[in-house]
């Protein structure tokens, strides 16, 4: 039957009831018009067998088809598409950060303090182990910073400061461990939908633009974001690089910037942007709403992009998307001195800022 398949339209899927219509017809021309045929009876039953296994067939025909196109592609079928143009998906990247260790009266001796020592969030999900051996010095009651790292890759390891609170791997004379400062830089893997959109925009042989400036940029391995300033009247581009090796970008300006054109590029300026909010909920659980509605700002900001103001109504839709969220009484939210706490209110981020998590304050009425 013509109108299925391959068709200019695209693949057209052949249905399971014109399946088993045709088969149903097929056994009445080859064995009689009288035959039963009905759903009941042992020929209708085979016909259902056969007609579903030929429908999965179709199927799997069409994921065929589809794997073929970058609109349609997912998972490892996009990823080769992408790489047939030399491109490659951005992995998850782990977190890290620094913490202190301390006790609550002053050591009477030094106190070691493993590298591989587990630490954890609050709630000891989120777990980090320290990249390097530290110490509590006699006489002291905090110890110096020590560098952290995500157990697992991913956004969800972004935290903000002072929220690893959970020492899991005991230390003699240690009592107590937290971060100054937030924990930053883990990223989930690239989506197959930000991949997709990122090979409609690359151009693997050009040079000179803006479009393969960006496209070679964001090829690197450990570049989670980009913001590019072309400034037409003095002939300059500066961009502004959150993750990647140092060198690895300047040498991709390098051979990608338009010739006679200073290409000039930074790592963006870090701002904190501190939310308070207050709800209702629905549910019993207040502790596990305010959790998740403390996760779900956090992930938002971290996947924040770079240059881009932060929009009150994005805040408000975060926090009542969470399910348990009845109602959201106030909401706001500061960066640089500046508050907002309406609809019609944004933060403003320059060029070569990027939003970073602050302090998320989370309460129940």
């Amino acid at each position: 039957m013509t109108g299925y398949g391959v068709t200019e339209a695209g693949f057209i899927r052949k249905p399971y009831a014109v399946i088993l219509t045709e088969v149903q017809t097929s056994m009445q021309q080859l064995l009689g018009q009288d035959v039963d045929v009905s759903p009941s009876s042992p020929l209708g039953q085979i016909a259902q067998i056969f007609a579903f296994e030929v429908a999965k067939i179709w199927v799997e025909m069409e994921r065929v088809y589809d794997a073929a196109y970058i609109d349609t592609a997912a998972g490892i079928h996009l990823q080769k598409l992408g790489r047939l143009n030399g491109m490659t998906i951005n992995p998850a990247t782990y977190a890290t950060g620094e913490v202190v260790f301390s006790r609550a009266t002053p050591a009477p001796q030094e106190y070691v303090i493993p590298a591989g020592t587990v630490v954890a969030s609050a709630d000891r999900t989120i777990l980090y182990t320290t990249t390097a051996a530290g110490s509590l010095a006699a006489g002291a009651t905090v110890s110096d910073p020590v560098s952290i790292r995500a157990v697992e890759p991913g956004i969800r390891a972004n935290l903000a400061m002072h929220t690893v609170v959970a020492i899991t791997t005991p230390i003699l004379g240690v009592d107590y461990v937290t971060n100054p400062q937030a924990v930053t830089g883990g990223a989930d893997r690239e989506s197959d939908a930000v991949y997709r959109a990122r090979m409609k925009t690359y151009e693997p042989a050009s040079r000179g633009t803006v479009h393969a400036l960006r496209s070679k940029l964001l090829d690197i391995d450990g570049v989670l974001d980009l913001n590019i300033v072309e400034d037409t009247d003095a002939n300059t581009v500066s961009v502004s690089i959150l993750g990647g090796a140092d060198a690895a970008i300047s040498a991709e300006i390098e051979e990608t910037r338009p010739a006679g054109i200073a290409v000039t590029w930074s790592r963006p300026t870090v701002v904190p942007v501190d939310v308070t909010a207050q709800l209702r909920t629905s549910v019993s659980d207040t502790e596990a709403v305010v959790q998740n509605v403390t996760s779900a700002l956090a992930m938002m900001l971290q996947s924040w992009s770079i240059g881009v103001a932060v929009d009150y109504s994005a805040l408000v839709s975060a926090v009542l998307g969470v399910r348990g969220v009845a109602s959201l009484v106030s909401l706001s939210a500061t960066a640089d001195e500046t508050t907002i706490s309406g609809f019609d209110e944004q933060l403003t981020v320059a060029d070569d800022a990027a939003v970073s998590l602050g302090t998320i304050t989370v309460t129940v009425v």
